[in-house]
């Protein structure tokens, strides 16, 4: 079977895509924005992994601070005294009487 010339518009002089032509075209588009949306989450995933790198200093975040003081005055409570503090570990140091 022959194929035809695409139809020109009479007004405008542009042709319209052939089915096959549309179909690779919104193909492309397709793949474009995939691309586009995936680059975009890792840029994000990136993004939120560094910034939680950067925010995750056990002596500067607060529930850690709070993790430790709730167990020290778990200790407390049933007599198990002061729990020492951890190597390395300035949070915890100025409760034990070490002295930072």
């Amino acid at each position: 079977m022959k194929r035809r010339p695409a139809r020109r518009n009479p007004v405008t002089g542009r042709r319209s895509a052939d089915p096959v032509t549309q179909k690779r075209l919104r193909q492309a588009l397709a793949d474009r924005r995939d691309a586009a949306t995936q680059s975009v989450q890792e840029f994000r995933s990136r993004r939120l992994a560094a910034a939680m790198v950067q925010t995750r200093r056990p002596e500067t975040d607060p529930s850690a601070v709070e993790a430790a003081a709730l167990a020290e005055a778990h200790a407390q409570q049933h007599g198990l005294g002061e729990l020492p503090g951890a190597p390395g570990d300035s949070g915890s140091a100025q409760h034990s009487g070490q002295g930072g």
